[in-house]
């Protein structure tokens, strides 16, 4: 039969001929019950429920059928604002979490695959200011002020960006904010100028909240 949404194999068995054509028993777990935080071990190759990530990988000797390795899997939607966490590279960065660097863990991921840094940033006040690893969308509301090379933080030796939250901030406010971008709704450009703190587009623009 096949497994219910959001129920996840967690394991295989012989079982004598309990079930038809020899097929082993199969141990199931229903993860879209469980809270945010929660951490569990599933078989390699599973589809994970949305909000799941993984954030390591263990051995555990055919329990999961052939020689196929657990996923040790972190339930991630729902966790505080704020909140910084580490998984494995290939695994889906949930909506509101943006990657801010990756680092290597010795395998801990399989096939010596590096761990991304992510940290739930929607929700944080206007006017804050995070960074984000090039590569994927400001996110809305959102804006990039600078980018500067970080020693390989990001993988591939890509620059890693600045970005800050512009909305609900106040009228009057100014911005400088790097060239190539849209001026948000409720803003109008004030001037331009040459620098080299937002890579290829070489200017900022100033910007007003009106």
């Amino acid at each position: 039969d096949p497994i219910p949404a959001g129920w996840v194999k967690t394991s295989e068995s012989a079982c004598n001929g309990c079930c038809p054509y020899n097929n082993p028993r199969i141990v199931i777990k229903n993860l879209g019950i469980l809270p945010a935080g929660s951490v569990e071990t599933v078989c390699s190759g599973e589809r994970l429920p949305a909000g799941w990530a993984k954030i390591g990988e263990q051995s555990c000797t055919g329990c999961c059928g052939y020689s196929i390795p657990k996923m040790v899997v972190k339930k991630i939607d729902g966790m505080p604002v704020g909140t910084v966490e580490r998984i494995c590279n290939g695994a889906t960065i949930p909506n509101g979490w943006v990657k801010q660097g990756q680092e290597t863990c010795n395998g801990c991921c399989g096939y010596s695959l590096p761990k991304f840094i992510i940290k739930r940033i929607d929700g944080l006040p206007a006017g804050s200011v995070e960074p984000i690893c090039n590569g994927q969308s400001v996110p809305s509301g959102w804006i990039k002020i600078s980018e500067a090379p970080c020693g390989g933080c990001c993988g591939w030796d890509l620059p890693r960006a600045t970005i800050k939250k512009y909305t609900g901030l106040p009228a009057g406010t100014i911005l400088n904010i790097c060239g190539g971008q849209n001026i948000p709704s409720g803003w109008t450009k004030v001037s331009e100028q040459s620098c080299s703190c937002c890579g290829i587009y070489k200017k900022t623009v100033k910007i007003k909240k009106t």
